[in-house]
């Protein structure tokens, strides 16, 4: 049985070896490396990291957030004049089925 912990990877302290040793023994080498991988594997945690207008570059949750609020307020101001698009569809031959 495996054991996730909240970030999603392995929890190292609940596993047991008889899941690795039952793969190995059945010819499962997929998840017995993959096993292997996350038990080795050490924890990297994500830090999310947007720059502000000036170029300073921030890490703060709620600084990001305001940030991107920013960013499509700027994105979406209306500065710009909306743009029309011409479609132009191929006439297409239709094959018969079956003869």
């Amino acid at each position: 049985m495996r054991y996730k912990n909240r970030y999603g990877g392995i929890n190292k302290q609940n596993w047991t070896h008889s899941e690795l040793e039952e793969n190995a023994l059945k010819g499962n080498s997929r998840p017995v490396f993959q096993t292997v991988k996350k038990l080795t594997k050490p924890f990297q945690p994500r830090t999310i990291a947007i720059r502000d207008s000036t170029g300073k570059k921030l890490t703060d949750p709620e600084k990001v957030c305001q940030r991107w609020k920013e960013y499509c307020e700027e994105l979406y101001d209306g500065k710009e004049e909306p743009r029309t698009y011409q479609l132009m569809f191929k006439k297409t031959t239709s094959f018969k089925r079956g003869s």
